[in-house]
C-alpha cells in the first residue's frame, strides 16, 4: 500500500458524469447519482486496481431517461430482468436508487447569507517555477477598503524547495501561505492565485495589488506584472445572495456477478471505499466551484455518513438458464447533500448608476426574482 494513499488527505471536486446532464441548483438526486458514479470509477481506475480487482466491474446510474434510444420507463427493474452477459456489463456496480427527505439549513426560507469573492491576482505561468535564492514578492492590501494600503512581502528561500529550479506550485502557495498576513494562495490549473483574505484580514471589502519593488526574477518565474491589481469593485465579482437546498439522501447500490466471489470482493471494496478510503477526502464530495470560482452552478456537498450498510447477499437465476445465476448484493450509503445557489446583488454607488459593487447593508436592492429572504 502506497504511503500517500492514506496520508494525502486534501479535498477535491469532481468532474460531471454525464456531460448533458450537469449539476444544477436542486437537482438534488441527478448530481448525487453522478457524483457516485464518478468516484466510484476513479477507486476502480486501472491505477488503483493492482491487488483489489482483476477484473474491472462496469459503474453506471440506472435510472429514467428520455434522451435518444431511451425508454423514459425504463427504470433499475430493467437490470433485473435482462441480466446482461458478462462480457457486455458483469460484474456491475449500479446506483440504482436514491431516495431524499427535504433537511433545511435553518428556520425559514432557503436565504443563507451574503457572499463575494475576493479580490485576487493570477500568474501567467503554470509550474514548474525557477525560483532564485533571496528573490522577495511584494504586494499590498487595502484591508478596510477605505484607500489605506498595507504593504507586505514575501522572501524565497532555496532551502525550502527540493529543487529551486524546479518548484512546484506547492511549494510556493505554502511558503506565501506560511509569511502572508493579508493575503493568501491558492493553486489555480498548477498557477498560482493570491487573493486577500488571512489571519489578519478578511477577503472582502478589500483590494491588491503587485508592487515594483518586488524581485524582477520572482516576477517573472510566476507570471505577475508590475500593477496588477484587483479590488471588490470589480463588476466581475458583484456581491451575491446565496441560497440553500438540502436533504438526507439514501444511495442504494446494487453489486451483480456472475461468481460469488466477485461478488463478495466487489461488495467489500465498496463497503470499504465508503467507511475507509474516503477519509483522505474527508469523506466528501464536492462540486468544481467549490475549489475552482471560474466554474459556475457547480456550489454542491456531498457528506457521507457513517452508518453504511450492506444487505444480505441474493441469487437469481437466469430467466432462459436455469444453471446460470446472477450474484447481487446492495450496500446503503447515507448522505447529507446540499446544493447552493448564488444570485448577484446588484447595488449601484459612485457618481453613476453601475459604477461598481459593494455589499453596503441597507443599501443592498433584493433580488425579486427569488424568494423574500427575511
Amino acid at each position: 500500500m502506497a504511503r500517500d494513499e492514506l496520508e494525502n488527505r486534501q479535498f477535491g471536486t469532481i468532474t460531471p458524469n454525464d456531460a448533458l446532464d450537469p449539476p444544477r441548483f436542486s437537482q438534488l438526486i441527478e448530481t448525487t447519482g453522478d457524483a457516485f458514479v464518478t468516484e466510484l470509477k476513479a477507486f476502480f481506475d486501472k491505477m488503483q486496481s493492482s491487488g483489489r480487482l482483476t477484473e474491472l466491474p462496469t459503474i453506471d446510474k440506472y435510472s429514467i431517461g428520455y434522451g435518444a434510444g431511451q425508454d423514459p420507463l425504463s427504470t433499475a427493474v430493467a437490470i433485473f430482468q435482462d441480466y446482461p452477459d458478462m462480457i457486455e456489463s458483469l460484474p456491475s456496480v449500479a446506483v440504482t436508487n436514491i431516495s431524499m427527505q427535504n433537511k433545511p439549513l435553518s428556520i425559514g426560507g432557503a436565504f443563507v447569507g451574503q457572499t463575494q469573492y475576493p479580490p485576487r491576482v493570477l500568474g501567467a505561468n503554470a509550474e514548474p517555477f525557477t525560483i532564485t535564492d533571496g528573490d522577495i514578492l511584494r504586494y499590498r492590501t487595502q484591508p478596510k477598503h477605505d484607500g489605506v494600503w498595507v504593504t507586505s512581502h514575501v522572501i524565497f528561500k532555496a532551502t525550502r524547495f527540493i529543487n529551486p529550479a524546479a518548484a512546484t506550485a506547492v511549494e510556493i502557495a505554502k511558503i506565501i501561505n506560511g509569511q502572508a498576513l493579508y493575503a493568501q494562495a491558492r493553486i489555480v490549473n498548477n498557477s498560482i492565485q493570491i487573493e486577500t483574505g488571512g489571519p489578519l484580514a478578511q477577503g472582502c471589502p478589500n483590494a491588491i495589488e503587485i508592487l515594483g519593488s518586488s524581485s524582477p526574477d520572482i516576477l517573472t518565474a510566476l507570471g505577475f506584472t508590475v500593477g496588477q491589481a484587483d479590488d471588490s469593485d470589480n463588476s466581475l465579482r458583484p456581491p451575491m445572495n446565496r441560497y440553500a437546498h438540502s436533504a438526507d439522501a439514501q444511495v442504494a447500490i446494487d453489486i451483480y456477478a456472475e461468481d460469488v466471489n466477485v461478488r463478495r470482493e466487489l461488495s467489500d471494496l465498496v463497503y470499504s471505499f465508503f467507511t475507509f478510503w474516503l477519509e483522505r477526502q474527508y469523506f466528501e464530495f464536492l462540486g468544481r466551484s467549490v475549489l475552482d470560482e471560474s466554474v459556475p452552478d457547480e456550489h454542491y456537498q456531498v457528506t457521507i455518513g457513517p452508518n453504511v450498510r450492506v444487505s444480505p447477499p441474493q441469487s437469481t437465476l437466469r430467466p432462459d438458464d436455469s444453471n446460470d445465476s446472477v450474484h447481487i448484493q446492495r450496500v446503503d450509503v447515507p448522505c447529507v447533500v446540499v446544493m447552493y445557489l448564488d444570485r448577484p446583488v446588484l447595488v449601484p454607488y459612485g457618481p453613476s448608476a453601475g459604477e461598481g459593487w459593494r455589499i453596503a447593508g441597507d443599501d443592498i436592492t433584493p433580488d425579486d426574482t427569488l424568494p423574500d429572504p427575511s
